[in-house]
């Protein structure tokens, strides 16, 4: 093994030599994978995505990149040997097909797999802008992307090693690399620690800024090089980075989300409490279920048990009992009783009718059986308002498993990023910021709505019309929507 055998290997092993371009490559790469994965973190995004996309993306965007280069460079000259298509060592990647392959490849997978593309890309794009200026010194190491002849003054107080490196063909060259490098990596920063703070962001803002920041930045270098890829007299980097600054402002003005409407998110409710006042009928059949065990609770301890699964609250209270037992009584007597006291709860029929009627698409999860979910709605004539019902034996975890939303995400087939979750317990609220879902918490009570807020659930309501208000409002539909 011997190390740096000349100034473009980093390591030779057996006659194999692995190349600083590969190596710097490569540990951008890398760096923006891991600012990537800080991004979805703080964001609640799935990590397993950040692999998918990494590798996935990597591998595409290098075969695009190498296409691009030969398919713009000397392309019958690779016709002719085609085996040097495969020869990377010999360096020759083009940044804007491997964006143009690494994009497309992430654009289908988030679509396969139910996500907005343009949410993840604002976690993601901006960090290439690192990988892009750490791989410059791959060119450097390789004594290509260098500008126009200068004088050997030029090099006066630079560092010998830049300066012998750019010696090229026996003359001195700008440093292209370095200054692309330099604004690549202050794009970055200017995105993360300026752009990224500002309050007024919308979805899609830190792609925009990335391809406006790279396109007038590309554009300028490029007219300092001189191994430019050329489509007949013209620059294709230069034409690529004008479409590249077009686009990435017009989408910063807004003007695609005027074209494409932003799709409504799916709205999930739980039952009791949220939808249907219940509350009563449940702390009815309690009562009468503990009195004939001489054991009494407070309205708060009473309170407490609707949310929880009937086996969990039974198994708490009376664990010599027969569970199944338990909860037989319970339902039966619990169904003997809603139609003549279950109810609606304040405003919930007018709001979600209005909201059915603009195209919400509305469905139920609750630790309630579906059979007591879908009768209670047709007591109260809402049956026909929810495409889903999902209860408690439909999934083998109920609240604050996530199970039951990823379950109606999946029935609907809707995206998973772009769900609001309403419920009237500390249960509730758990359940929704597990999922990562825009978490509401609602109680007519304004004791009770004060109590959930310190659950930090994304807003608290008392009344069913505020639920029109928030959607109104334009932000993600998830849980963490602070940058």
């Amino acid at each position: 093994m011997t190390f740096f055998p000349d100034t473009k290997t980093f390591v030779e092993i057996g006659g194999i030599g692995i190349t600083w371009y590969a190596v710097l490559i490569l540990l951008g790469a890398l760096i923006a994978y891991y600012l990537t994965i800080r991004n979805f973190k703080k964001r609640g995004y799935k990590l397993e995505l950040v692999d998918d996309l990494f590798y996935g993306g990597l591998i595409s965007g290098v075969v695009g990149a190498r296409l691009w280069y030969v398919l713009f460079s000397d392309f019958s000259a690779y016709l002719a040997n085609p085996i040097r298509i495969l020869d990377f060592r010999e360096g020759g990647l083009a940044i804007h097909g491997g964006l143009f392959a690494g994009v497309l490849y992430a654009v289908i997978y988030l679509h396969r797999k139910r996500y907005t593309f343009m949410r993840h890309a604002d976690e993601a794009i901006y960090n290439i802008l690192i990988a892009q200026g750490i791989g410059r010194w791959g060119n450097f190491m390789n004594q290509e992307a260098y500008g126009g002849v200068v004088d050997a003054s030029f090099y006066n107080n630079w560092p010998d090693f830049i300066a012998n490196n750019m010696f090229i063909n026996g003359e001195y060259r700008q440093p292209t690399f370095l200054f692309e490098s330099i604004l690549n990596i202050t794009g970055w920063f200017l995105i993360h620690f300026v752009l990224r703070r500002t309050r007024k962001l919308k979805e899609g803002d830190l792609a925009w800024a990335y391809l406006m920041w790279y396109g007038v930045v590309r554009f300028f270098i490029e007219g300092l090089r001189t191994d430019s890829l050329l489509l007949g007299d013209l620059r294709i980097a230069q034409l690529v980075s004008i479409a590249m600054v077009l686009v990435g402002l017009a989408g910063f003005m807004g003007l695609f989300r005027k074209i494409f409407k932003a799709k409504k998110p799916v709205l999930i409710f739980d039952f009791d409490g949220t939808v249907a006042d219940t509350v009563p009928i449940i702390i009815a059949v309690f009562k009468e279920i503990y009195a004939d065990y001489e054991m009494s609770f407070s309205d708060e301890e009473l309170y407490s048990m609707v949310g929880p699964t009937l086996e969990e609250t039974f198994t708490k209270y009376l664990p010599d009992e027969n569970l199944d037992d338990m909860v037989a009584r319970y339902r039966a007597r619990n169904r003997e009783l809603h139609p003549a006291m279950i109810k609606t709860m304040p405003n919930a029929k007018e709001v979600l009718t209005n909201l059915k009627d603009k195209g919400y698409r509305l469905a139920v999860a609750s630790n309630k059986k579906t059979d007591m979910i879908e009768f209670g709605l047709e007591l109260l004539g809402m049956s026909d308002l929810f495409e889903l019902f999902v209860g408690s034996d439909m999934v083998q975890n109920g609240k604050p498993n996530i199970e039951m939303i990823e379950l109606v995400t999946d029935q609907l087939k809707v995206k998973k990023d772009n769900v609001v979750y309403m419920g009237d317990t500390s249960i509730d609220i758990e359940t929704g910021k597990a999922y990562n879902a825009y978490t509401i918490g609602y109680h007519p009570s304004a004791d009770k709505a004060e109590e959930l807020q310190t659950y930090h659930p994304n807003a608290v309501i008392t009344d069913w019309e505020e639920l029109t208000n928030i959607l109104e409002q334009e932000r993600l539909w998830i849980y963490n929507t602070k940058y």
